[in-house]
C-alpha cells in the first residue's frame, strides 16, 4: 500500500504487510503469518492492526494517542 487516503482495510492473508505514507482515519489490517509494517502520514482516528504471527510495527506521526494493546505468545526483543 502507499498514499492511500480515506479509509484503508486490508483483510487477513498469509505473509507480511507493509504500506508507507498512508493518510486515511481510519486503517485496519490484518496478517494472519506474517508481519505488520505500517508508515502512516497522518495522524488517524482509528488504527486496528493485527498479526496471527509476526511482529506489528505501526508508525504513528507524533502526537497523542488512546492505545490498547493484547497479545499471545509474545516475545520481547
Amino acid at each position: 500500500m502507499r498514499s492511500a487516503s480515506a479509509r484503508v482495510g486490508r483483510p487477513g492473508r498469509d505473509g507480511s504487510i507493509e504500506g508507507n505514507r498512508i493518510s486515511a482515519r481510519s486503517v485496519s489490517v490484518t496478517s494472519r503469518n506474517g508481519n505488520v509494517d505500517l508508515g502512516l502520514a497522518a495522524v488517524p482516528d482509528l488504527v486496528d492492526v493485527r498479526s496471527g504471527g509476526g511482529d506489528v510495527e505501526p508508525g504513528l506521526p507524533e502526537s497523542k494517542y488512546v492505545v490498547r494493546t493484547a497479545a499471545k505468545n509474545a516475545t520481547s526483543p
